[in-house]
């Protein structure tokens, strides 16, 4: 890796600058993956069973219809989404994700990437969401993890019961009342914003 020395960086509005972005952030996660210590997480679906065409069934989770044919099975690995700056780590157990989270904060900071992680009593955008083995247990009232620290006890990674990533609200239980809630909300306060403009006598229908 050569070292390039610079002083300033690129203005506000360069067209340089999402190209840049892209190199940075692509080379931050290939090399990542050499320090990672954890596995990829296996999934598998069945396209065409009925029941199980909409399922994903992991590793750890539960497991199909033993009937079912293994020819009809596709399985694949995913540990992590990245979408420009804004990645999800998909991870077993609360060491790993403890491990990774600290692993990743280092190996961002050599590339001049920085997270943004909260403090004891102050949240930011690096968050954490537990998600249950299975469905079932998601109405028995789940638990969240505690806070974890890192570098030291000098920042914090809160645990959330739901979390929003690229704009849409994921839950341990995999539902989307909250996504649909949330949009809903919005669009009456749209229509609230615009309604001086509805009942205005000077436009026509």
């Amino acid at each position: 890796m050569y070292r390039i020395e610079y002083n300033t960086g690129v203005q506000q509005g360069d067209n340089m600058v999402p190209i840049l972005l892209l190199y940075i952030m692509q080379a931050a996660i290939e090399t990542l993956k050499s320090k990672l210590t954890c596995n990829n997480l296996d999934f598998r679906y069945f396209p065409t069973q009925k029941n199980a065409a909409k399922q994903l069934y992991s590793r750890l989770g539960p497991q199909p219809n033993p009937k079912s044919s293994k020819k009809s099975e596709c399985a694949f690995q995913i540990d992590n989404l990245l979408y420009v700056d804004d990645g999800s780590f998909l991870l077993e157990t609360l060491d790993e994700l403890k491990e990774t989270t600290q692993i990743i904060h280092d190996h961002f900071y050599k590339f001049g990437l920085q997270m943004h992680i909260g403090k004891r009593n102050l949240k930011l955008k690096t968050e954490a969401m537990f998600f249950p083995s299975s469905l079932s247990a998601v109405t028995n009232n789940i638990e969240i993890p505690q806070t974890f620290t890192l570098n030291n006890d000098e920042n914090c990674v809160h645990f959330k019961d739901r979390f929003k990533y690229l704009g849409a609200i994921i839950m341990p239980c995999l539902m989307e009342d909250a996504e649909i809630e949330a949009k809903i909300k919005k669009a009456k306060s749209q229509m609230g914003i615009l309604k001086h403009v509805f009942n205005c006598k000077d436009i026509t229908r």
